[in-house]
């Protein structure tokens, strides 16, 4: 019976002990963080390369603007391109998630179909981005109108 209330103090008071010296994350707020979207809103300028089945193109000086919509969410607002009878008007994507820290910030894939004030639809859509170091790597795809093929951008551009 000793031997039992012996373990039995011991196990106590390591419990005890595994307790006392458990910490949680620290709370303290002495480290300012910033919302992510404030990261990334800006202007960004850079090449654009457009892939139509197989056939390629690259436009330079395009413009893309970020717009913060609150503290993880922003806008994308893609350039016009193209020309006529397929040139398209400039896009916005609204309302995308933006994660990440450390200045490395992501917003994930999703998608973005609509319907233009002209009347012509967007489909068949996604697109995503990766932001570090003052550049955002961009990725989108779309069918537009009554088009056929989808259009896959890329574009690696620099904040301005």
């Amino acid at each position: 019976m000793k031997k039992f209330k012996t373990m039995m103090a011991m196990m106590l008071a390591l419990v005890a002990m595994c307790v006392t010296f458990s910490a949680c994350s620290s709370d303290d707020d002495d480290d300012k963080t910033t919302a992510a979207a404030a990261e990334v809103v800006g202007t960004y300028e850079g090449d654009m390369t457009v892939k139509v089945g197989s056939s390629e193109s690259t436009s330079s000086n395009m413009t893309f603007k970020i717009e913060k919509v609150d503290d993880n969410h922003v806008n994308v607002i893609l350039p016009a391109f193209g020309e006529a009878p397929m040139a398209l008007p400039s896009i916005t994507v609204k309302n995308l998630l933006v994660t990440g820290s450390n200045g490395s910030f992501s917003i994930p894939e999703s998608t973005f179909d609509q319907t233009l004030e002209s009347g012509k639809s967007i489909s068949s859509t996604a697109i995503k981005a990766t932001f570090a170091n003052g550049k955002m790597h961009i990725e989108f795809a779309m069918q537009y109108g009554s088009m056929p093929l989808v259009m896959n951008c890329t574009s690696d551009a620099t904040k301005k």
